[in-house]
């Protein structure tokens, strides 16, 4: 545990049990000072520790919600940082004391730090994780050569985040109304649109599973799966982040592009094809209309 500073989880667990979340919970307990269970789900969880607080929502309020919620009661309660963490996400035994290290070095250096995060890895594979962490364009090599293993990222997934009392202070918490899917990328380019830097430390590892596996077609494409239902936020979400300013343009080009290729593959290639193409259609309907709500099925 880091000693100087008070360092708060906020674990988001949706339909989890205690034995599900225990190994998370135990680690986060051994290398953090308290652990904030924000419960999306319907049935409580207790807990009778002294050092966890539950939220027991009785409803899923998304991820993004829950997040904002849980980092508000977490700095109102004397943290000074938040880590933030999926229930699918599990550290390494020195991920929070390499991440705290790391801000404090930096911050000596100058760096305005918004928020520093992990390398993750699959944690059934094992292999590294690339495509949510790329070094942001045109700030490769302003972390000094004295900090080996450090980059300045465009965005990294907000589980393993370490995010300090000012970023919050600065910009707040989660858009809650994106509710899942780009939560953590609209975050980090908020912080950044602030004058923060994004930072990862490649030798802080975490381990992480992220949607519901991967699959693969015609051979040479490499795709997450996700339920049906997500297909809706993610198309949503990405239109609907169209218009901030603060979203990069790369981004944004980039996800047109993604957008054709779900559209055209995913129907025919993937497991309940017709059934996300469907959503797609609905989310895309919806971002561009701007209507933020929830849904639970279609209709």
């Amino acid at each position: 545990m880091c000693n100087n500073s008070k360092i708060y989880t906020v674990l988001v667990a949706y339909n989890s049990t205690k034995q599900d979340l225990s190994p998370a919970v135990n680690e986060l307990l051994r290398q953090t000072s308290f652990v904030v269970i924000c419960n999306n789900s319907k049935d409580d969880l207790i807990y009778r520790h002294p050092r966890i607080k539950v939220l027991n929502f009785r409803d899923n309020l998304g991820i993004a919600r829950a997040q904002t919620l849980g980092m508000t009661w977490a700095y109102e309660n004397g943290a000074d940082f938040v880590l933030q963490m999926d229930q699918d996400s599990l550290p390494d035994p020195d991920m929070v004391k390499l991440l705290y290290e790391s801000y404090l070095a930096l911050g000596i250096a100058n760096y305005n730090i918004g928020m520093i995060g992990p390398q993750s890895y699959d944690r059934y594979t094992k292999k590294l994780h690339g495509n949510k962490s790329k070094v942001a364009p045109f700030q490769k090599g302003k972390i000094v050569p004295d900090f080996e293993g450090i980059d300045i990222v465009d965005s990294m997934i907000s589980s393993g985040s370490l995010i300090p009392q000012k970023s919050f202070q600065a910009i707040g918490g989660m858009l809650d109304e994106l509710f899942i899917d780009h939560v953590d990328l609209e975050y980090c380019w908020r912080l950044r649109g602030n004058g923060f830097l994004i930072v990862r430390n490649n030798k802080a590892r975490l381990a992480h599973r992220s949607g519901e596996g991967r699959t693969s077609f015609l051979i040479i494409f490499d795709v997450a799966v996700s339920v049906p239902i997500r297909h809706y936020y993610w198309f949503r979400n990405l239109l609907y982040l169209f218009n901030r300013s603060y979203v990069p343009t790369y981004w944004k080009v980039k996800s047109v592009l993604k957008i054709i290729f779900r559209m055209l593959f995913y129907p025919f290639f993937l497991n309940n094809g017709f059934e996300c193409f469907k959503f797609m259609l609905l989310g895309i309907k919806d971002g561009v209309r701007k209507k933020m709500y929830r849904i639970d099925s279609f209709s």
